[in-house]
């Protein structure tokens, strides 16, 4: 079967972990600014793993590049686990725990 234009239109891109709603309802609310769909802000839903999703990406506060994952709705990429700008390498093993 083929799909006509405006079935193609209508296929959206959604994230695949901590899933996106294509539609906005009671519990999806937020917009996401990485996919076209909206997600539930309640701290768990409204990030992005990269590393789950064969990703990559820089922390913005400190630099690391592992374990980091994207915020659904400003885009910036943080620490899983949290950091600190001025954490040094003795710090890492703290905050892995």
């Amino acid at each position: 079967m083929q799909m006509s234009q405006s079935d193609k239109t209508d296929i959206k891109k959604l994230c695949k972990n901590e899933n996106c709603s294509p539609t906005q309802n009671d519990t999806s609310t937020e917009k996401c600014v990485l996919c076209d769909g909206y997600f539930a802000d309640n701290g768990l839903n409204d990030i992005y793993f990269l590393e789950e999703n064969d990703g990559s990406g820089t922390c913005s506060l400190c630099g690391k590049d592992e374990n980091v994952c994207i915020m659904k709705s400003s885009g910036q990429c943080i620490c899983v686990n949290a950091c600190d700008e001025d954490c040094d390498e003795d710090c890492d093993e703290d905050c892995d725990s």
